[in-house]
């Protein structure tokens, strides 16, 4: 059987498309491939354009590095429960790899329990937007409440549950926003959702996700 390999799905405008994690590169790893999308590429032609690069080899993990939302992968037309199925024909490609395959969604917000919108991203960034400094206090704790509101179970959750059933491979997300680092970790709690559908667990951001098997 040949070795599991990596594939990376960019936003082809994004800063760091192309770009390849630390613990990926160096002698021993497995082979490395890179797709980038632009706008007009469908969720169907990304699964191709991955088994093509695959040439019939097993995927051990497949990331997405783009923007993103609750339940959503701003990738191409966009990545999300509306087409989650145009994925499915890489469950064998998955179920090919020594102890299964993963997914690896690199965007914001992904798992957040709901979309989040331009007040609450500031909120949960935990950034100073308002003029005023006497509001600092306030907007901290705000900012606390927003980033509780967001990690809590949801759509997300249940995008990420849904994906997992769909595709067979263990799907990994957060639920705020996302900056890459070399290693490829996760900003803040993030969680895995199982092939079966239902078994779901979150992590500190402490620990790297391709630990969690």
């Amino acid at each position: 059987m040949a070795p599991a390999e990596i594939v990376y799905v960019h936003d082809k405008h994004i800063w760091d498309s192309g770009k390849t994690f630390g613990r990926h590169s160096g002698a021993g790893t497995a082979k490395v491939h890179h797709i980038e999308c632009d706008k007009d590429v469908s969720a169907a032609l990304v699964a191709y354009k991955v088994q093509a690069a695959l040439d019939g080899a097993p995927l051990k993990t497949l990331i997405f590095n783009g923007h993103g939302n609750c339940g959503s992968i701003l990738i191409g037309h966009g990545i999300n429960t509306g087409n989650f199925s145009a994925l499915r024909v890489l469950r064998p490609s998955f179920m090919a790899a020594p102890g299964g395959g993963s997914i690896e969604i690199h965007s914001c917000h992904f798992l957040s329990s709901g979309s989040v919108n331009e007040k609450i991203y500031y909120l949960a960034l935990g950034q100073r937007v308002w003029a005023n400094r006497e509001s600092w206090t306030s907007m901290d704790d705000h900012g606390a409440k927003a980033k509780m509101a967001i990690q809590k179970a949801g759509a997300g959750q249940k995008a990420a549950l849904a994906l997992a059933a769909t595709t067979g491979a263990r799907v990994k997300a957060a639920y705020l926003a996302q900056q890459t680092d070399k290693v490829g970790k996760f900003e803040g709690l993030w969680g895995c959702a199982w092939p079966d559908g239902r078994t779901f667990k979150q992590y500190p951001a402490q620990v790297r996700p391709d630990r969690v098997v």
